[in-house]
């Protein structure tokens, strides 16, 4: 199995949670009888010093396994020591696998926005990520390989953004990841807005769409599975808003 440049991207939102499955992975049970945990160093590699500090620092917990195929997790804390605001962040971990006397790595993205859509922040009462403050983020389950022995983590922060706009880090895949997550939730916004303002979806066709796995094939995304889950992002806070406060909340929200 050839894990090399194989990226599965799990974003985490202080709204909620998506993970986005490889294939490359098998999940099935271990008996508990049969594990046999040991913790694995998560080698970290921080962003560059900024007046004797990491301006957005990473600190990671022991990585647990409880077969030599398996990762259980582990979790990081990220901390905010510049004076700004961060709107967005995504950390890569690399998982490394050694089969054969040969060292292979699986990297997967963790995301987290706190501003994915304005009316999400408005919901869920979501603030930005403050100077001083720390967040947690680490993958949502456990990983199990065909084969091989996990024998490393590894672990940075791919790219920051904050709430002036600039950003740091080598960002090869987090603003990517945002940006389309973000287009998402504006896509599916406008055209669930769009559906009810022409009267071609009454409130109770509009909660049906809330509650539809899929999203709509008129928003084109072409199996772009990062448009989708920021679509997804939205369709789930507002039938949370539906459900909870009732469609004259829901209205509010269509109608701004």
């Amino acid at each position: 199995m050839n894990l090399q440049g194989l990226l599965r991207v799990c974003v985490f939102l202080m709204t909620g949670l998506v993970a986005v499955a490889s294939a490359a992975l098998i999940a099935y049970q271990i008996p508990d009888a049969a594990r046999r945990e040991r913790l694995i160093p998560v080698n970290v590699t921080q962003l560059s010093a900024e007046h004797g500090a990491f301006p957005v620092e990473l600190r990671c917990e022991g990585a647990r396994s409880s077969a030599p195929n398996r990762l259980d997790g582990f979790s990081c804390l990220v901390i905010n020591n510049t004076g700004k605001k961060i709107s967005a962040l995504a950390v890569i971990y690399s998982v490394v696998v050694e089969t054969g006397g040969r060292q292979e790595r699986e990297s997967n993205l963790l995301t987290s926005d706190f501003a994915i859509h304005p009316d999400v922040s408005e919901a869920k009462r979501q603030k930005l990520f403050s100077p001083g403050e720390s967040h947690r983020v680490g993958p949502p389950g456990w990983i199990a390989f065909e084969s091989g022995v996990v024998s490393g983590v590894e672990a940075h922060i791919d790219y920051v953004e904050f709430s002036d706009k600039t950003s740091t880090g080598s960002d090869t895949h987090g603003s990517k990841t945002i940006n389309s997550w973000r287009e998402g939730a504006a896509r599916y916004k406008a055209w669930l807005a769009r559906q009810y303002r022409r009267g071609e979806l009454d409130e109770q066709a509009v909660a049906a769409a809330l509650e539809a796995s899929d999203i709509p094939k008129e928003l084109n995304f072409d199996g772009n599975s990062d448009l989708g889950a920021g679509a997804r992002v939205y369709r789930d806070i507002m039938r949370g808003v539906y459900t909870s406060l009732g469609a004259a909340e829901l209205r509010r929200y269509l109608n701004k």
